[in-house]
């Protein structure tokens, strides 16, 4: 697509250009070449944009991508929504995505270029997901089945997340316990050739993370500790798929902002649940694992550890694999999460020890 217009192929150039110099560990590599093409896709980009009408407008959307794509790169979050700005307003003159003339795979291409941005600062996404052509794609030769929704809501230890019954934070939820559940699966059969299937990852794993960044606005309650363990239960399934994406070898994949919300909701929660709210033990177990383990080597990792040693005291948890029961009931990968889970709840151990 790119060989059709010159912004994006200059562009594209410079992107690749780019991923090579960091996945070789030579960030000075072909800089020079770089910058010569990414001038040149800004210039022919401002050009268009001076005269975009509505006929106009669908050719702007695959070069304004590569550029925000540019941005993304650098962690440039100010470059990235000032291209994402501009790409709005081009899809306002073009009337709209569904009015506007684009290539299915330009489509996808936007979806899968915001996510893994926004993933990066937890912001929403600006675009609606393109369901009209999501369901078009195979994700694999055994289809990922849809979830039966009402019978999590109405499994431990997810019931008191939804006080007022079904809703879209609900289905989310399902949605990413039956990710988990399918990958354990199909890893028990592809084994790492899993890890290459760009189906899963694209189609999958990026409109799981779409909807988990949409729900931040659904997650409303009229108690504060069930909307601050709704919270915490989104971003600790963000944090789990984190470690799925690495292994998917997704871009740069940075949860520093996550972690921080995410303790500040567990500093909030754990005292009122150890004391009073007993039943949510379970879930706030296994955000504590998600936090935990996203943590390694921070210095953090042993306030995450000493959560779990107090929790297992409470929920009688005295084994791994009783640590497992409950980590698999609700987002758990065994291939991605194990070696860190069990690292982590040995330190719990022997944190318990101490107290």
């Amino acid at each position: 697509m790119a060989l059709g217009d010159p912004a994006a192929f200059h562009q594209l150039l410079c992107n690749v250009s780019l991923a090579a110099a960091v996945f070789t560990g030579s960030p000075e590599r072909n800089k020079e070449e770089s910058v010569i093409h990414h001038n040149a896709a800004i210039n022919n980009v401002m050009s268009r944009l001076r005269v975009t009408g509505k006929e106009q407008a669908a050719s702007l959307v695959l070069p304004i991508l590569a550029l925000a794509q540019h941005a993304n790169m650098y962690r440039d979050a100010a470059k990235f929504e000032v291209h994402f700005t501009a790409l709005e307003k081009v899809v306002q003159i073009g009337g709209g995505l569904d009015n506007m003339t684009l290539e299915p795979y330009t489509r996808l291409l936007l979806l899968f270029v915001e996510v893994n941005s926004r993933a990066r600062d937890d912001s929403l996404p600006l675009f609606p997901l393109p369901v009209d052509l999501l369901g078009s794609f195979q994700i694999s030769s055994a289809n990922i089945e849809d979830t039966v929704y009402r019978d999590l809501i109405l499994k431990s230890p997810f019931r008191s997340l939804f006080p007022d019954g079904m809703d879209s934070f609900a289905q989310t939820l399902c949605d990413t316990k039956s990710l988990g559940e399918k990958l354990n699966e199909y890893y028990r059969t592809m084994g790492d050739e899993l890890w290459t299937d760009a189906r899963i990852s694209g189609f999958r794993i990026c409109v799981l993370l779409h909807k988990l960044l949409s729900i931040q606005s659904q997650i409303f309650s009229s108690s504060i500790i069930t909307q601050s363990l709704r919270d915490a239960t989104r971003i600790s399934a963000l944090l789990g798929l984190a470690a799925v994406r690495r292994r998917f070898l997704a871009f740069q994949v940075f949860t520093e902002i996550h972690l921080a919300k995410l303790k500040d909701l567990l500093n909030f929660l754990f005292p009122m649940i150890l004391c009073h709210e007993k039943s949510n033990g379970i879930i706030l177990f296994w955000q504590f694992f998600m936090g935990g383990m996203e943590a390694t080597d921070r210095e953090d990792w042993s306030w995450f550890a000493t959560g779990i040693s107090m929790l297992a005291t409470q929920l009688e948890v005295e084994s791994w694999a009783g640590a497992m029961t409950i980590l698999r009931s609700i987002f758990w990968i065994d291939s991605v999460h194990s070696s860190r889970g069990r690292a982590l709840w040995d330190a719990s151990q022997s944190i318990m020890t101490l107290l």
